[in-house]
């Protein structure tokens, strides 16, 4: 038995810096048996690195860690719970700077605080890893010390993230969350740090976005505000509705329900205000691009929509320009129910192409481009109501810029066949 103990506590040493320690695991049982009954004087007992398994209770206490990378587990989130009323956070931690840039983790969990909206944990800097937890109605906050703060969450329900912190990737992956606001520093030594953000599975009331880029899988999002210097990749997601200021926004194969805004122009020199990319995508709104380039150092910023279909209008409008400003814009293979608008001073032939759409609606093009052509005006005859893809008849059907169908989706069905309406008597004539 003592053997077989040694080698347990062999294979749980790990390296703490240049010393070579042994992890342990503690237990905690508010009803007792277990090496404490509460987490704090777990916590209090734990050295670098160790476990710390939570047996299921309601433990009414603020655990306050500090300098101390530690693995806090609970028993579950529908069985363990961490409840705290009162000035101090239910989790806090605290590590000095020349901590490593791993602070630990929290996992199986439920957490609250009174009141709520406040910070359910709180961590001044590095990365915390939350698995497995659920935070109704108070929030995970983040400091602003170096290293700077970011989070791995997963398999989680949480009311609120907040972060703000530079040059950092934060992930989440199958997880709730109603708000997530994240953004890098606007000014660190004379330089924009942004933050980066990993995304997939996950379901959003709310993602804020500010010197942020992120890139999304599988996700749905109610709302993405996107503030300056921010950037935004997403795949095969649901997006409510998208206001977007002086950001980057490229989508693939996502649906947008509600309205898209996006608006360029502003005194930072930023790379990509504006610019809009999409492909394979279904919306549902109004899509509007707005660019004032005269306020851009250097101005850039593009529109590239290839084989999309718009349920709304399209308007894309770059005004300024000049030399060393340039806006390329190709929209290829579309399909636009309503009206479409393509205008502004700096949409130049040279860098422009508009082909191969169906603009069902209204089209305003650019009068100053020659390269706008084989674009028609039919009725793409969709499946059905809610049902975007083309009956094998559509005037749609293979004839994009690339011998594709124009549109996002492709056949769906046979040709309908037309009954028209007609008179008895009509019927009688015919057969005369």
């Amino acid at each position: 038995m003592t053997r077989l103990r040694t080698v347990a506590m062999a294979l749980c040493c790990v390296a703490a810096g240049p010393v070579l320690t042994c992890a342990s695991v503690i237990t905690v049982d508010c009803a007792g048996g277990a090496d404490f009954t509460t987490i704090q004087e777990a916590v209090d007992a734990a050295a670098w690195r160790d476990t710390i398994l939570v047996a299921p209770c309601v433990y009414e206490e603020a655990v306050d860690i500090t300098d101390k990378v530690l693995y806090l587990r609970g028993s579950g989130p529908d069985v363990t719970e961490l409840r705290w009323t009162g000035e101090l956070e239910p989790i806090r931690i605290s590590t000095t700077p020349a901590a490593h840039e791993f602070v630990g983790e929290v996992s199986g969990f439920t957490i609250s605080r009174e009141p709520s909206g406040l910070p359910a944990i709180f961590w001044d800097r590095g990365l915390l890893s939350v698995h497995n937890c659920a935070v109704p109605e108070s929030e995970l906050r983040a400091g602003w010390d170096e290293p700077p703060p970011a989070i791995d969450l997963f398999d989680s329900d949480v009311h609120s993230v907040l972060i703000q912190g530079s040059g950092r990737y934060s992930s989440i992956v199958n997880s709730i969350v109603g708000t997530v606001s994240l953004s890098g520093y606007h000014l660190y030594s004379g330089v924009y740090w942004p933050h980066y953000l990993t995304s997939e599975g996950s379901e959003y009331g709310t993602l804020d976005l500010s010197l942020t880029s992120a890139d999304l899988t599988g996700d749905v999002v109610g709302m993405l505000d996107m503030g300056q210097l921010a950037s935004c990749r997403a795949e095969n997601t649901w997006i409510g509705e998208v206001d977007s200021e002086c950001s980057g926004l490229y989508l693939t194969d996502c649906e947008v329900e509600g309205a898209v805004s996006v608006w360029g122009g502003t005194d930072l020199n930023q790379y990509s205000c504006g610019s809009i990319e999409a492909e394979g995508c279904l919306f549902g709104g109004d899509v509007e691009v707005y660019v004032d380039l005269y306020y851009l150092e250097p101005g850039y910023a593009s529109a590239e929509v290839l084989h999309n279909t718009f349920l709304g209008d399209l308007m894309l409008r770059y005004a300024g320009g000049g030399e060393g400003f340039v806006c390329p814009l190709t929209v290829r293979g579309n399909i636009v129910a309503g009206a479409t608008h393509i205008m502004g001073n700096a949409i130049y032939d040279d860098c422009t192409v508009i082909s191969h759409n169906d603009f069902v609606g209204f089209a305003g093009l650019p009068p100053q481009c020659d390269s706008i052509y084989a674009n028609i005006s039919f009725d793409p005859l969709f499946c059905g109501s809610g049902d975007h893809t083309l009956q094998e008849c559509s005037p749609c059907v293979g004839t994009a810029h690339d011998g594709g169908d124009i549109g996002a989706f492709g056949v769906g069905c046979e040709c309908a066949t037309v009954v028209e309406e007609t008179s008895w008597g009509r019927v009688k004539h015919l057969y005369r």
